[in-house]
Parts: structure tokens; sequence; C-alpha cells
């Protein structure tokens, strides 16, 4: 591909080789369903709407075992759907990495098991990462289906991922499946609806720190809002966990197996066996002093982030 070597070109260079060092790759940007086995690519300012698919990855979808990189930025994707898995992308490299930077989605689904809007799996030395990324008001097509987000091995990393409004029947918000490792700050994880769980950590490592855990419901089960299993290692640091309801009964934070850490939280309820270092009830002073604008602002944030950024895709067309 040739092209001048504008200013606005040499920032979308520079955007792919910041994550993506020596690496030759094409550049996507039609605004229909993405299926390819091979090739580095970096999808930029696409609007997918209303796209379907009886495969995995209503919108964009790969899968093969080459070393292939993928940045998909500036993205907006909007009742994608498919009958598999990952409603909105499905990327399934076992020797791949992909990123995600400013890319919201809304009303994504899937008739598989996982994945509503994003269903990854990367090399488990290789990155997986998120910037900026919004995904609220995902449904299944049918009961008992899970994850509006399923990241499975890598090497993980997300900030400021905006997850809200899902009703699933479990991992509404997040669910980090074997990372490699796994390190996540600024999450608002909000408002979500699970039959049993809202955010899943499932074997291998992991930790999240700044983070807003807040006004979740698990409407049927004893497993809590926030669970650990398998053998992962988790730890929560600085993160808030308040106005969630455990209707099922049982701990708002569950620990099946492995070990589970909250360290310096806000916290409306402990959890069985979990660990709790200097972390700060919900009537704390100390906390509603500092955190009560956070909660906010959260709250705020929950409903309008994905619809700014969806502007922003508009704008950005």
């Amino acid at each position: 591909m040739i092209c001048a070597l504008n200013f606005s070109m040499l920032l979308l260079l520079s955007s792919f080789s910041a994550f993506f060092p020596d690496v030759s790759f094409l550049i996507y940007k039609e605004n229909s369903r993405f299926a390819i086995n091979t090739g580095n690519y970096w999808i930029c300012k696409c609007f997918f709407i209303t796209i379907s698919s009886q495969d995995s990855g209503g919108a964009i979808s790969v899968s093969n075992s080459q070393e292939n990189c993928f940045l998909i930025e500036n993205c907006a994707f909007s009742g994608c759907n498919c009958v598999q898995n990952g409603g909105g992308i499905y990327f399934l490299c076992t020797n791949g990495a992909i990123v995600l930077k400013c890319t919201t989605a809304v009303a994504c689904q899937t008739g598989g098991s996982h994945g509503q809007f994003s269903y990854l799996k990367a090399a488990s030395n290789r990155i997986m990462e998120g910037h900026f990324v919004g995904i609220s008001f995902c449904s299944p097509k049918q009961a008992n289906q899970y994850a509006a987000n399923m990241f499975i091995s890598s090497m993980q990393r997300w900030n400021s991922l905006n997850s809200s409004y899902n009703h699933l029947r479990d991992g509404c918000g997040v669910r980090f499946d074997a990372p490699t490792s796994s390190y996540s700050s600024f999450l608002t994880i909000s408002c979500n609806i699970a039959n049993y769980i809202c955010v899943d950590f499932c074997d291998g490592s992991s930790e999240m720190s700044n983070s807003n855990i807040v006004n979740n419901s698990n409407t049927a089960s004893s497993y809590g809002v926030v669970i650990n299993y398998g053998q992962s290692s988790a730890l929560l640091k600085l993160c808030i966990l308040v106005g969630n309801l455990q209707i099922g009964g049982g701990s708002l934070v569950y620990l099946m197996s492995g070990s589970l850490v909250l360290e310096n939280c806000w916290i409306q309820s402990g959890g069985n066996n979990a660990i709790t270092k200097n972390c700060y009830g919900e009537t704390s002073t100390y906390i509603i002093n500092h955190y009560r604008q956070c909660i906010d602002l959260t709250r705020i944030t929950a409903r309008t982030i994905n619809h700014f950024m969806f502007l922003i895709g508009l704008m950005l067309k």
C-alpha cells in the first residue's frame, strides 16, 4: 500500500509500532465483516453495525496458529451478533497478540457459550491489551451463556475498561481465564445483572487496582459478585466494592479455590476465606470523604461513557 506520509498517517503508523515494533501490517477501514486467517492488521475507524455471522465473530473473526498481531483502534460495534462465540470480536490465535484501543461496543450478543462482545485468546508469551474500551447493554440470545468479555491466556494489560449494564448468566462484567499474568487498572464494572457472577478470576495470576465494582446484582447463586477459582491467584488493590446485591445469599467475594487478597479496598462486606488487608467498611468516614465523588462519577460514567465514545466514533468517520 502506497500513501502520502502526512501527519495523520505518521500518527497511525506510530500507534501500531508502539505495540508491535518491527512488524509490517495492513490497514483495514471497511465497515463490513472482517474474517481472516493470516497477516497482521491495524483495524481503524470502523463502524460495525448489526453485522451477523453463522460462525464465531459477528464483526471480526481471526482464527489460526500463526504469529499474527492485531490492533483494533477507534472502532464502534453496535448490535453485532453470531451463532457461536464472540458476538463482536472473535480472536483465537495461539501464537498471536491483540490490542484494543479507544473502542466501544453496545448490545452485542452470541448464540454460543462465551463472549457476548469479545472472545480473545492469544499466546501465553504475547500481549493482550485494552486501553479505553467500553462495553454495555450486552445480553445473550439464549439462557445459560457466559461472559460479556472473555480474556484467555497471554500477558494481559487492561486500562480504563468499562463494562456496564450487561445481563448474563455469569461473567457479565469480565472474565480473566488462565492468563500468564494480568494487570488491570481503572476499570468500571457497574450496574450488571448476573444469575451467578459478575467478575471471574479463573486460573493464572491476576491483579486489579484502582477500580470500581459497584451496583451489580447476583440474582440466583451464592458464588458472589466476584469469584476466584481454579488455580487462580488474584489481588485487588485500592478498589471500591459497594452497592452490590448478593440476592442469592453467600459472600459478596467468593473464594472457591486458589488465593484471593483484597488490599486497601473499600468493601461493603467480606468474603469467605478471602484475605483482607487494611480494608475499610462501607461506613468508613475516611473512605467516604475520599471516594464519595468517585462513586458519584462512576454512576454517571456507567451510563454515559459508551454513548460518548459512540459519538466519538461517529465524528471519526
